[in-house]
């Protein structure tokens, strides 16, 4: 016996051996009813214990454990469990075992219905984010889009790690109980009044124990409570004693921790021997446990290798059915707890435990390194191998905090409990004797503890940025609605599977709970990384429990009847430093609502995907601020109206989540026809086209332009370029021919579905031969056929065009480096594409090309420095990129080495040269090659980590995130200024080409542009194709009738509908004007509708 049970019972030597009378009607249960209660009234010495009160009563009376363990609440209970939990039966005498194989004390049971929702959860889970990546992320601000996925996933592994536990259950088969256990039951308190601390002492002493079983109360007091000192003294129990609590010596972490170890290396002092038989059960000073208490948790230490017996926990002061801050934990207890017992995770809760004394010794007492020293405990018990068992039955009843306050430090000093472990040595995937199954599973708390206190504002922000600042993460696809519908319900068909309403509902109460706790985790978790880095720990805080003169101990019935009556003081206790968050929330989900609703209602023309980002956004607000409102329900009004308002609430917040299914749906954005698209654009071409046109297709097209020549050399054919007239420019035809023939190289088979091979090829010979014909000598290029002043006060139709017009040529002394290389590029893009269908023109358009770049090699200079008449409608600003591109093609149509090693130098140079040129780095366009050239040469070198790969995804990464001149429209088109539809196609053929390659991801962004164009962002911008589509383009061949051209300044619409012409685009907002006089939007060029084919 140790020095610390001497001294207190030296007084008492009349007390018998057996430690207690035992009464013959009690069936075993010590008789009470003698203890001497103390005097009461003023004055009385000794000091009186408070009046007796219910819980007291039946705690004397032996009838406590109805509250606990009704027929009702173990038949939930066990339904919630399952098969698992087999009790033994109780008969006179002692315990009968359960029929078992000798020494078998447990079986591990695979749960069906378990892994049938984790693996249909998987697969959703899988799927779901395949698409998320495969078609939803690169809609627009690629950045944004790519955080709210990282979050999404990172968030989802807590429902993995849940998924994981609903696969096993465990079945324990009880033995005898052999040993002469003695149960040192250990109630740390502080300054809890004596009326709840002697409720939990006499609980615990009153409770049933087997045969053979020796029991010990201690009341650790560290408050020094006189009164309770004295009610100890006054029963003259010896088995209940009454201990001081420890001295303090400085800053504590976890007082609990420490009051706990004073007594037991008081009892159980260094070096001493501590055998198996010994045991410790904790109570918190607020746990009053069954009678049964003792007879559910002993069976399961015959087993000499568990360690710890852990029980639910229940509590009275509280409303189960408007349990806002989960205090009832049902879908903890029911649910995770038993999955973690079958995986052979030791789990310790603080109170209701029954532990192995010698194990705990081993493991160094209780930690006092955390806040937490049940979880400490648990993941030293766990690093030495040990065992636990889990009695799934609510066997203690005690308090949960009365104010919104006492609940917010509660679930702060657990959050850092943990993440006192995680940010130290200490931390399991630090340790090498911790399994790596076992890591994960202790991950699960603190880990949720951080995706709440991050992921939980990010998904409160998302509708709040989409309604204010028309910024969504998200394109709506038919994918991405199919994923969706199968993974959401999973999840949450998943996530709520139990057994029993009341868990049902507490998975519900878990998820208001986590929407209200989100910024007191982060708070919590990060002032203890903060600690860690000033070594300054954070101390303990006791959680406020009632005050017995304000508030009486009753059960959660009463407390509804009373919720009118009760003191707000105590209850609810709101203040800013709780309510500020619910409150900004609240207020700013409603501003979000109202916001959105208006914007739907004012928008006149609201894109598809603007239609459903936008509704979505409005129903999810909707959503978020059902939380903060019970929670601000509850700390303004207490429990009148609770049950009323969370009924309500639930039953909405079901039908805001049925809505965004729905909606998902009803506002897919329409699909629209790429093939009929582009058969438009096909038909723009030959619209375009100069020069004698057979079978062309265009009715109101004949031939134009045959004087075209230059000293005998003919320069017919070739094509217009739209609103710059009838003048033929080198760059938009040499940039068409290229972008036509790069198409039709990487996609021969999506021209060939849709019938369009034909047509194709057809333009790119009309590029190609006009080209050629450009080509005068070795050393001479036509830059350029009319003039563009000229041209400007022309207004017959092209057919009646019969007259010489200015040709303009570049030379050795008037260099063009820049188109003649641009043009030496699009003839080798040509050639590959004839090569198989005639070789021999293809040899000569390749000869062509090689000519064209040496002669641009050998007289470097600007076309515009040269010939300034260019500079009026293309201006280019560096030739080095141009010559770069061509020794690429080169390469790619010759195999030619040397080439490959020119391209490379002509980019190094281009880029070391020409920086301060004028140009956009972050477009492909006449005025820019690089991109093209960093494709060409990544494809080149089997797209290698070099420095063209990188920069191509550098390139794509600028369009999809929105950076440098990149900026996005509230509908989603990627703006770049100077015709942003043409740059934005042309990116896209850059990204479709590059996916084909190497990321296939890169087609949903390319995709979205493409759809952008046609019409999902209220309108189409192409001509004759979609909703409202451009009638008052700027396009002289379709302005004109034969006649007469309409003015520009003409409300009248074009005679001819230029069937697949795009115009130049929207401005930074998505307006657009359908009107001649806005050349910078209603302008139609060649090299706008390249890229689109």
């Amino acid at each position: 016996m140790s020095g610390l049970e001497d001294a207190q019972r030296s007084r008492r030597r009349n007390i018998p051996a057996a430690g207690y009378p035992v009464s013959a009607t009690a069936g075993g249960v010590p008789d009470l009813a003698p203890y001497p209660q103390p005097p009461s009234g003023p004055g009385a010495n000794p000091p009186a214990a408070p009046a007796e009160t219910s819980l007291r009563e039946k705690a004397k009376k032996g009838d406590l454990q109805p509250d606990i363990t009704d027929a009702s609440l173990k038949t939930k209970i066990k339904a919630a469990h399952g098969p698992g939990d087999k009790q033994p039966d109780v008969e006179e005498g002692g315990i009968k075992a359960q029929p078992a194989q000798k020494d078998v004390y447990f079986k591990i049971h695979n749960n069906p219905v378990g892994i049938t929702l984790f693996s249909l959860f998987m697969a959703t889970y899988i799927f779901y984010f395949y698409v998320r990546v495969r078609y939803t992320l690169f809609g627009g601000y690629f950045g944004y889009s790519l955080f709210i996925l990282i979050v999404e996933m990172a968030a989802s592994t807590n429902m993995i790690l849940y998924g994981i536990l609903l696969t096993r259950r465990k079945e324990y088969i009880d033995h005898p109980i052999t040993r002469r256990f003695h149960v040192r039951v250990l109630i740390p308190c502080y300054s809890e009044s004596l009326e709840i601390v002697s409720a939990t002492a006499l609980a615990a002493r009153r409770a049933t124990l087997p045969p053979g079983v020796r029991r010990t109360v201690y009341i650790l007091d560290d408050g020094k409570d006189p009164d309770k000192k004295t009610w100890v003294e006054s029963l003259k129990d010896p088995d209940m004693l009454y201990t001081p609590g420890h001295i303090k010596t400085g800053p504590e972490v976890n007082g609990k921790a420490c009051n706990l170890n004073s007594t037991l290396r008081a009892l159980f002092p260094a070096g001493s021997e501590v055998g198996l038989e010994e045991l410790i059960t904790v109570f918190d000073a607020d746990m009053v446990c069954s009678t049964e208490f003792f007879m559910k948790t002993l069976p399961r230490v015959v087993d000499d290798r568990v360690s710890l017996v852990l029980t639910p926990q229940a509590y009275h002061n509280y409303d189960p059915a408007t349990d806002i801050f989960n205090h009832s934990a049902f879908a903890y207890w029911s649910m995770m707890v038993p999955g973690e017992d079958a995986w052979g995770h030791i789990v310790c809760t603080g109170s209701n435990f029954v532990m192995r004394t010698k194990h705990c010794q081993e493991a160094g007492w209780f930690p006092t390194y955390t806040m937490c020293e049940d979880f400490a405990l648990a993941l030293e018990l766990q690093a030495k191998k040990y065992k636990a068992a889990y009695v799934q039955e609510f066997l203690a009843l005690g308090e949960v905090p009365v104010t919104v306050r006492g609940t917010f430090q509660q679930r702060s000093r657990w959050c850092k409990g943990g993440m006192q472990i995680w940010f130290s040595r200490r931390n399991w995937w630090l340790r090498r004797d911790i399994p790596l199954m076992q890591k994960f599973l202790w991950s699960i708390s603190c880990w949720g503890y951080i995706t709440q206190s991050f992921a939980t504002p990010v998904f409160l922000a998302i509708p709040i940025i989409g309604v204010w600042f028309r910024i969504f993460p998200i394109d709506n696809t038919f994918w991405f609605a199919l994923a969706f519908t199968l993974y959401f319900p999973m999840m949450h068909v998943m996530a709520y599977y139990c057994h029993d309403y009341a868990t049902f509902r507490s998975f519900w109460f878990a998820t208001i709970n986590s929407n209200n706790m989100w910024y007191c985790f982060l708070k919590a978790w990060c002032n203890v990384a903060l600690s860690k880095i000033t070594k300054k720990e954070s101390g303990f805080k006791m959680t406020p429990k009632a005050a017995v003169s304000k508030l009486k101990r009753t059960t959660s019935q009463t407390l509804v009847k009373q919720g009118r009556k009760l003191d707000m003081e105590n209850y609810c206790a709101p203040g800013v430093r709780d309510l500020w968050m619910p409150v900004s929330v609240f207020i700013l989900n409603l501003a979000t609502i109202f916001l959105g609703i208006y914007r739907l209602d004012k928008e006149s023309v609201p894109s598809e995907l603007m239609t459903f980002n936008m509704v979505v956004s409005v129903l999810w607000a909707a959503y978020n601020s059902i939380p903060p409102l019970l929670l601000l329900h509850f700390a303004f009004a207490g429990y009148k109206g609770m049950r009323f308002n969370v009924r309500l609430c639930g039953l909405l917040a079901t039908l805001l989540m049925l809505g965004v299914i729905i909606c998902v749906w009803l506002l897919l954005p329409p699909t629209y026809d790429f093939g009929q698209a582009l058969q438009c654009s096909m038909s723009f071409f030959d619209a375009e086209k100069s020069g004698t046109l057979t079978a062309n297709g265009i009715s109101w097209r004949g031939n134009s332009a045959l004087s075209d020549s230059l000293n005998g050399s003919s320069l017919v054919g070739g094509f217009y370029d739209g609103a710059n007239g009838y003048v033929k420019y080198g760059y938009p035809i040499a940039v068409t021919t290229m972008m036509l023939a790069w198409g039709l190289i990487e996609f021969p088979q999506g021209y060939a579905d849709i019938g369009e091979t034909t047509r194709a090829l057809n333009s790119i010979k009309v590029g190609a031969d006009y080209i050629t014909s450009c080509s005068v000598s070795d050393s001479e290029f036509v830059v350029q056929v009319g003039n563009y002043a000229l041209d400007l006060v022309d207004l017959n139709s092209p057919e009646d065009m019969t007259q010489a017009r200015p040709v303009y040529t570049v030379n050795a002394t008037s260099p063009g480096s820049d188109l003649v290389g641009a043009s030496a590029a699009a003839l080798a893009a040509a050639a590959m594409v004839f090569n198989a269908s005639d070789t021999t023109y293809s040899t000569q358009l390749l000869a062509t090309a090689e000519s064209l770049y040496n002669f641009g090699c050998a007289y470097e200079g600007l076309v515009s420095d040269s010939v300034p008449q260019v500079s009026y409608a293309y201006l280019s600003t560096s030739y080095l990129d141009d010559l770069a591109f061509a020794a690429a093609w080169l390469y790619k149509a010759t195999g030619n080495s040397t080439y490959l090693s020119s391209a490379m130098t002509y980019k190094a140079r281009s880029l070391a040269e020409e920086a301060d040129a004028a140009r956009n780095y972050n477009v492909f366009n006449y005025q820019n090659s690089l991109p093209g050239v960093n494709l060409l040469l990544a494809q080149a070198t089997n797209f290698a980590t070099n420095e063209y790969t990188m920069a191509t995804k550098g390139f794509m990464i600028v369009w999809m995130s929105g950076k440098y001149t990149i900026r996005y429209t509230p509908k989603l088109l990627a703006y770049s200024p100077d015709n942003p539809l043409r740059n934005a196609a042309n990116a896209g053929l850059i990204a479709v080409i590059y996916a084909k390659h190497q990321a296939k991801k890169y087609n949903c962004w390319a995709e979205s542009q493409a759809r952008y164009v046609l019409g999902s962002g209220s309108r189409s911008f192409m001509v004759g194709y979609g909703q409202n589509p451009p009638t008052h383009t700027l396009d002289k061949v379709a302005n004109c009738d034969g006649t007469s051209c309409v003015s520009t300044s003409s409300s009248a619409k074009n005679p001819h509908i230029n069937y697949g012409a795009v115009v130049e685009g929207p401005t930074l907002m998505d307006n657009y004007s359908d009107n001649r006089t806005s050349s910078s939007m209603a302008g139609v060029h060649l090299d706008t509708n390249a890229g689109l084919s």
